[in-house]
């Protein structure tokens, strides 16, 4: 199956997408969503915070066939899970898919085109530390006739913009070394190499964790 030809477009918000949280008493629905920080409110006495090379969370350039919608069903569980199986090296279980996507449904997001799923991430959020909130990104699958057309980084900037409006301080990954795809599409996303995990993969090839912080974190530091 390739990718239909068409022109893109400059998207600037959440209208772009079919509505992600439909449901008006949604928590985190995009409409009570927090504006992100203005360029002012970024930066600090001691310099540009962290998030500033990520802001505005805004959607990129999107080809207008593709649509991004939410999880809703276990009726999409067998879209997600094929898709991942096609593109990433580590095997999981349905019921790692299933302990993320039942415990945090809004951070899972499809990419459809024409009626086929072409792309997903699934991620979570809980508390690290008492005083820190930190979001994961478990899984992001993109096909590969859909790929180079920003889908990948836009699923992403949707599970962020979910994450930011509730409270997220700090997101985190891992990625193979290797996966120089993956390192670009998350370092241009502002995320960091923040620790080398050696032969981390069942395959034995190490990884990268990668940090994004969407709060200084020195915040409130006496």
């Amino acid at each position: 199956m390739s990718a239909p030809p068409c022109t893109e477009q400059e998207v600037t918000g959440p209208e772009r997408f079919v509505p992600l949280w439909p449901a008006e008493d949604t928590p985190g629905a995009p409409q009570d969503t927090e504006k992100p920080p203005t360029e002012e409110q970024e930066k600090s006495e001691s310099g540009e915070s962290q998030i500033e090379r990520t802001s505005p969370f805004t959607l990129p350039h999107t080809s207008c066939d593709v649509t991004y919608v939410p999880y809703e069903s276990e009726l999409q569980m067998p879209d997600i899970v094929k898709i991942m199986k096609a593109s990433l090296s580590e095997p999981y279980s349905i019921y790692t898919y299933r302990y993320f996507i039942h415990n945090w449904p809004g951070l899972c997001v499809l990419a459809h085109s024409g009626g086929v799923c072409v792309g997903a991430v699934v991620c979570k959020l809980e508390r690290h530390h008492y005083d820190v909130k930190r979001g994961y990104i478990a899984m992001l699958a993109v096909d590969n006739n859909y790929r180079k057309r920003k889908i990948g980084s836009t699923l992403v900037r949707l599970c962020i913009w979910q994450m930011l409006s509730q409270g997220c301080d700090e997101v985190v990954l891992e990625t193979e070394v290797t996966n120089r795809a993956a390192l670009s599409l998350y370092e241009n996303l502002g995320f960091v190499r923040d620790k080398y995990l050696h032969q981390y993969y069942l395959n034995g090839v190490a990884a990268y964790r990668l940090k994004l912080w969407l709060r200084d974190p020195h915040d409130g530091d006496s």
